[in-house]
């Protein structure tokens, strides 16, 4: 099977959907002929490579919006010969959609989320990008693939067909993130002696809620005096990481809040362990990496109780409204005395997550009859 696959990044670069992309056309490429189009970015320039067997063609980089465009005019002769043309929300859905239909190949689609109304907590011109999103997840796909059922409920309100539509949940590496003693001396060095410590990891802005916890955050330090949040901040974007910092100068009167740049995957577990709560105050998600990673791990939990994530958490949570800095600091202070609820653990594999990509692949191959 000769496999088009188009993404928005690809590995080195670093974030969840990236880890998608690279578990996917790793595990094809050892019975298929994989090629990705992709994004070039920082350290990683306009070329074609290979990496574990898949072959990596990065486009010139452009602004996100236009990158459908530059994957389409690079990947027209790869399509031609592709047997299945693959393709992810949000910079690379509609090339894949304008490949499959110019060359009439079989077409999926890889729903990250679907925002909708949650554009306008954070876009000024949220119409615009309301419509754009909307446009892409309704084209005529051969077959769509969702991470949760959230998002599967989305697409069906959206109006797209149930059975051209999957449920696969990613999985999460159980050999990484899983339940350790606390580092004590890391602990102290990030920390000092602070009695509590909540921790957020991952992009600033945006949809991850990320200025609510920052403004429940006084207080927070005035229900737990000496409380400290660390945030482990990535610096994309560049313009919400400033925004970001911003906020974060004007509530850290006390020294309450401390940042640090992202760690390497091997030592993040180390750090998120320090904590004695993660917070996820996302306004929406469509599977929720850092939330599994942080159950997995057997964190303490306070999180949204929008988008995936009532589908994804388990073990000791503390369940608050979206968008809501005073319910967030009422939720932290509620799990720093306890009153938590607890519930049944849930399975996240890469191994079941690709034997159903591959039964997907192999009905779109071998139609029925």
């Amino acid at each position: 099977m000769n496999l088009l696959f188009l993404c928005d990044y690809y590995y080195p670069y670093i974030g969840g959907a990236e880890v998608v992309n690279k578990k996917i056309a790793e595990y094809f490429s050892r019975t298929s002929n994989v090629t990705v189009v992709t994004k070039s970015f920082k350290g990683r320039k306009e070329t074609w490579e290979n990496l574990n067997g898949v072959k990596i063609y990065r486009t010139v980089n452009v602004p996100r919006l236009m990158h459908s465009v530059a994957a389409y005019l690079c990947a027209r002769d790869i399509a031609r010969h592709a047997d299945i043309i693959l393709s992810a929300t949000y910079a690379s859905g509609l090339a894949g959609h304008w490949l499959a239909k110019k060359y009439k190949k079989r077409s999926i689609l890889l729903v990250h989320e679907i925002l909708g109304e949650h554009w306008r907590y954070f876009k000024r011109a949220h119409l615009l990008y309301t419509l754009y999103e909307r446009h892409i997840v309704t084209r005529p796909f051969s077959h769509v693939i969702a991470f949760s059922n959230y998002t599967k409920n989305k697409l069906l309100s959206y109006g797209t067909p149930e059975e051209k539509i999957s449920t696969i949940y990613h999985g999460v590496d159980s050999a990484t993130f899983y339940p350790r003693p606390v580092n004590r001396s890391l602990r102290k060095k990030i920390a000092g002696d602070a009695p509590f410590v909540y921790l957020y990891f991952g992009r600033p802005g945006g949809s991850k809620g990320l200025p609510y916890l920052i403004e429940a955050v006084p207080e927070v330090l005035r229900a737990i005096p000496g409380s400290k949040l660390v945030l482990i901040l990535s610096r994309e974007t560049k313009a919400e990481y400033r925004r970001a910092r911003r906020l974060i100068d004007a509530v850290n009167t006390e020294g309450s809040i401390i940042v640090l740049d992202p760690v390497p995957l091997e030592t993040l577990p180390e750090h998120i362990n320090i904590a004695d709560t993660v917070i996820i105050p996302s306004l929406s998600e469509g599977f929720g990496f850092s939330a599994v990673e942080s159950c997995m791990m057997g964190k303490n939990i306070v999180c949204t109780d929008t988008g995936s994530l009532p589908e994804v958490t388990y073990g000791r949570l503390v369940r608050v409204p979206k968008a809501d800095s005073a319910a967030l600091a009422e939720g932290i202070i509620r799990m720093f005395r306890g009153e938590c609820t607890v519930v049944p653990e849930k399975k996240f594999t890469w191994e079941d997550a690709l034997k159903k990509y591959e039964e997907v692949m192999q009905t779109l191959c071998c139609p029925k009859s």
